[in-house]
């Protein structure tokens, strides 16, 4: 009997314009992503040209942990969590996590066929964070028609579980987006159940005088023996 593969299916969007009210039902108030973003690009663009190639983009990375997790605290009483060398925050009510990576080309990118992915893929400790989620794409068809009609009652408020702060360094903005992964393979993501557009950071708008070396701003990997 021949394998049937799942049917890929197109995540909900969230539009930037909605992004504000959405975000905030989950505690994630947006001055802090975008205050985290900048701090990264102010951070990646410091960078000398004499440091290795991925300095850039590791001070970025660093930043936005760093900010968004400590702003999160300050402002939403979300604590940090480094299980397994994984750095994520979680809500104060434990139901959100949100970790922080770097994106592909179509991360931001609003067309409901884009599929964002890692710049670099991701160690195990992610895989299983999101071997859950996984698991609801490769239901059968009459399976998921019941859970797609629960779903719908369901998210009227934001899937509880863990969401990704996707950012890329374009030539001229940081496109960004908090979606929530439907798995993960071989350290890639491979599709999402929702994605919040949020609208990109010109450069300009960081206040900045030179420019990084880390176009496509990839992150870091942490792997475990």
């Amino acid at each position: 009997m021949a394998e049937i593969a799942p049917v890929r299916r197109e995540p909900e969007i969230i539009p930037a314009a909605e992004a504000k009210t959405y975000l905030a039902s989950m505690g994630i108030p947006l001055e802090a992503v975008y205050h985290a973003l900048k701090t990264g690009e102010i951070e990646a663009s410091n960078t000398s040209k004499y440091a290795p190639l991925t300095a850039a983009g590791t001070k970025r990375w660093i930043a936005v942990v760093e900010v968004a997790r400590r702003m999160l605290d300050e402002k939403e009483n979300w604590v940090r969590s480094d299980a397994q060398n994984r750095p994520i925050a979680v809500s104060s009510s434990k139901e959100y996590t949100l970790a922080f990576v770097g994106g592909n080309a179509e991360t931001g990118d609003p067309r409901p066929e884009a599929n964002p992915k890692a710049a670099r893929r991701k160690g195990p400790a992610t895989e299983r964070a999101h071997k859950i989620e996984q698991l609801s794409i490769v239901l059968p068809e009459s399976i998921t028609g019941e859970i797609e009609r629960a779903e719908n009652v369901e998210h009227e408020r934001p899937r509880i579980g863990n969401w990704v702060l996707l950012y890329y360094r374009d030539k001229e903005e940081i496109r960004c987006e908090i979606s929530f992964p439907s798995g993960v393979e071989d350290g890639q993501f491979t599709g999402w159940f929702v994605r919040v557009l949020l609208e990109s950071l010109p450069y300009k708008d960081a206040s900045l005088e030179n420019t990084p070396e880390d176009i496509g701003g990839e992150d870091i990997d942490f792997y475990i023996a």
